[in-house]
């Protein structure tokens, strides 16, 4: 006859320390910006384009002054901001009440 077996050992399934080791493809000293601070370097580099292109526009049209940087959008909007809320919320009520009163006139015409 047959010889009983032992039971199999009992193995954790998701070991923790098989996890891939990154590769990292450069070092750290080449990347850009490393232990440096670049932000004051962008931000002389941004005045120095903008004030190239208000130079440009001077130049293009030497009787209009060149405008500041400011983008505004065109008023399309002519109620005040305290009043928006609810002028929004009445046009939602009305919204909602002519689709319920078109539903409403449809099921009342069919006889359901």
């Amino acid at each position: 006859p047959e010889a009983p077996r032992r039971p199999a050992p009992v193995v954790d399934e998701r070991p923790t320390d098989t996890r891939p080791i990154p590769v990292r493809t450069k070092t750290r000293d080449t990347l850009v910006g490393y232990n440096k601070d670049i932000s004051a370097a962008l931000k002389a580099a941004e005045v120095q384009a903008r004030e190239r292109e208000l130079a440009e526009a001077k130049r293009k049209n030497p009787k209009k002054p060149a405008k500041a940087a400011g983008f505004t959008l065109p008023r399309l909007w002519p109620v005040p901001p305290r009043y928006r809320f609810w002028l929004m919320l009445v046009v939602v009520a009305l919204a909602c009440g002519l689709g319920f009163g078109v539903v409403w006139l449809f099921l009342g015409a069919s006889g359901a």
